[in-house]
This record gives structure tokens, sequence and C-alpha cells, in this order.
């Protein structure tokens, strides 16, 4: 406790907002606890009575006797905070200042935004890496947060579990890595700063919506040359769990399927499983957004009753070219058939063909559609392979979100849920 400032602790279960006064507890030391080859923070705040010019924190070594967790497995960010101004929809929140993204401390730095305004909460969040081979036990270091010339140090303690979580990640998601919210955030959106964020999320085993890959080329056929070199990379990755083929809406009218381009992209994946004797099918699926949560949309479901029963009559077309073509033809061949095709809706009757597995449709309801019984054993007779569902703006709490305004740890239950 400083003679201007507090820096008290605060949970990483929670969100804390900036302008909101908070009963505080004096930090005195911090503590993190994870398995083997885990990431998991430390989130603690600075509160000051009067205006900070300049803060920094940073981190030592870990150490348990001879062993050490380097500090380049340790990272220092600074929340930034966004204003919201009205609630997510369904639901009464505090509006204010909530924490939202996190900055790296040299990234503050830099940009001279490692400012405090007077009796203003600024949080601060370590994370913590450990690597398969991480000893288990205690290890040690300290944390330097230096305010204005004033420096306090807190010892940080990592206790690190005798087991190790696979690299492999096991669930399928679709985490949508919008180009058009990386512009308004990031100010570009190049090939390489997509690439970084989708890597950066399956190291914390969230699997991102479409490939990193060069489409702006001055053909389709060079455009999806660079697909298939990043499908065999990410195919190999056993933290990528699918990927997202659909790059082929009729972009003319937005109503459609370029069904030329369609049949190109199957048999081209094709020709490459042939080729290195691999189902690349394997980690496949398609999302045709233009007809996403159709039930919406009267037009949405003419779409649909127009594409599905196409779009499976091509598959099961290109599937039997290719059935003949040894043991791993057959393989792809039945692949491409039961290709998954999430909708993002609840199952809608009116859109079902006569036999339920005719369009190979993974019905992909909200949260809580599955809530009702009746709901349940829809989903589950017609979906006869994968179950999905999804979040968005909707449902609200008590269902878990990933919204700005709702508590840090609701994010967390929605793979509990899953699971």
């Amino acid at each position: 406790m400083g003679k201007n400032i507090t820096i008290w602790q605060s949970p990483n279960t929670e969100k804390f907002l900036r302008d909101k006064v908070y009963e505080k507890t004096e930090a005195k030391e911090f503590c993190v606890k994870l398995f083997q080859n885990e990431t998991e923070g430390v989130q603690f705040h600075l509160t000051p009575t009067v205006d900070v010019n300049e803060f920094t924190v940073s981190v030592s070594d870990l150490k348990n006797g001879e062993f050490v967790i380097p500090k380049t497995d340790l990272e220092v960010s600074v929340i930034k905070y966004i204003e919201l101004t009205r609630s997510s929809a369904g639901t009464v929140s505090e509006l204010g200042w909530y924490p939202d993204a996190l900055m790296p401390m040299s990234v503050s730095a830099k940009y001279g935004e490692n400012k405090i305004s007077a009796n203003k909460n600024q949080g601060v969040w370590i994370t913590v890496k450990t690597r398969e081979n991480t000893k288990a036990g205690d290890y040690k270091g300290v944390v330097t947060i230096t305010v204005d010339g004033e420096t306090y140090e807190y010892p940080l303690i990592a206790t690190v579990w005798d087991f190790a979580l696979p690299t492999a990640n096991h669930t399928k998601q679709y985490f949508i890595i919008s180009k058009k919210e990386m512009l308004r955030g990031e100010g570009e959106k190049s090939l390489e700063l997509i690439e970084r964020y989708f890597n950066k999320a399956l190291d914390y085993r969230i699997n991102g919506s479409t490939l990193p890959f060069n489409h702006r080329t001055a053909t389709f056929e060079e455009g999806f040359a660079n697909f298939l070199v990043a499908m065999k990379k990410y195919y190999n990755d056993c933290r990528c769990t699918f990927y997202n083929i659909c790059f082929f809406i009729d972009k003319e009218t937005y109503a459609d399927l370029n069904y030329e381009r369609m049949v190109y992209v199957f048999k081209g994946i094709a020709d490459e499983c042939i080729k290195d004797n691999v189902n690349y099918f394997e980690k496949a699926l398609t999302y045709i957004w233009i007809i996403d949560e159709p039930n919406l949309s009267p037009e949405r479901k003419g779409y649909c009753k127009k594409i599905l029963p196409k779009y499976a009559t091509e598959r099961k077309r290109i599937a039997e070219e290719y059935r003949t073509k040894g043991e791993i033809g057959a393989v792809v061949a039945e692949s491409i058939i039961n290709l998954p095709n999430v909708i993002t809706a609840a199952v809608l009757a009116e859109l079902l063909p006569d036999d339920p597995d005719e369009y190979s449709v993974m019905w992909c309801p909200p949260f809580d559609a599955i809530y009702h019984n009746e709901n349940k054993v829809i989903w589950e007779l017609v979906n006869q392979g994968e179950k999905w569902w999804y979040g968005c703006d909707w449902p609200t709490p008590p269902y878990p979100t990933y919204h700005i305004d709702d508590k840090l740890i609701s994010s967390r239950l929605v793979s509990w849920m899953q699971f």
C-alpha cells in the first residue's frame, strides 16, 4: 500500500469496472495454480488517489530449486476498458467502463497509455505458461510495480500440479475471426495479423472460423491453392479440430452457392486426399453464412429450400466419382456425403427432408434451446452425428455468455456444459 495508491488483490473469475468503488484487500502476494502444459492468469488492480503519469509492471523468472519457469513464459498485460452504454440483450446490467482487451505492458508503455487517473481502477493481468515437462511444485518469483518512480515488490507463486494437459484439442468450435472487426479494432486486417490471432486462439484451445490463407489473388484457383497449403498445415496441427471450406457463395446474388466452384473445391481437396493418402475432410465442415439463423427470415428459409437439396446432390455425385479410387477414396466419399453442414438454428420442421439424414445438416441451436425436453428429443433425433450449439447476443444469463457485461467466469462455463 503506497502513500497515494492501493494495490489490491482481485480474483480472475470476476470483472471490475474502472470507475466503480470496491472494498479492497491490500495485496500481499500473487498466487496462481495450474497444470503442466496450461496457461493461467493472475489479476490485480492499482487504484491511485492522484493522477499517475506512468506505471510499469515486470516479473522475474519463477524458480523451484534448480527448475525454472522463465520470464519469457510469463506475460504482463494491462487491461483496456470499453464504455458500456446499454446492457446486453435480455439483461439489465450495470453500465460503465468494463474490462475488455488485454494490452501487453510493453505496448501500453510504447503508446503512452500506462497512465491512471485519480480514483480510477487499473487492472493488470499476469499470464503464466507451463510446459509439458515443467516439474511439479511451487515456483517463486517477484512482481515489480513502479508508479511514478515509487517501486513496490510482491511475491509471485505458481503452484504446478503433476498432471499435463494434452496439447491436442478435443472440441470443435467456430469462433469468428472477423476481418471487418479486425479493421475496426486493430486498424488493419493483414493476413499476418489474422494468422497471429488464429494461432493465439489455438494456444488457448479455441478454434477460429476460417483458416488464414491469402485469397486475394488474381484467380480463384490461385486462392484455392493457398487454401490447400493452409489446410494441410492445420490438419497436422493437433490443436486445430476443424476448418470451414465454404468459400463458394455466389457473390453476384448472395442467395445461392456457386456450384461450379463448389465442385472445384471438393474435387481439389479429394485429389489431395488421394495423393497423400490422408482424409483431409476429417476436419472439414461447412457453414453457409447466407442461411445463418433462417428462423429469423422467410427469405433465408427460401435460400435453405433452394440450397440444401442441390448441395447434397452435388456432394453425392462427387462422392460416387471417388468411391472407386481405392480404400482412401471410399473413406473420402463417405466424408463428403456426411460432411457436417452447420446451420445456426434449432431444428426447423418445415425445412426437413423426408429422410432426416438426406441433407446431413447439423442443426446448431443456442445454448438454451435444448432446455425444453421436446426440443432436445428432436435435436438428437435429427442430428444423428455431431451435436452443435452456439451463443451470440443470445442466450442471456443465467445461461453462460461471452458478453462484456457478464461475469468473467461465465465464459468458462460453456466448456463445462459441453463436457
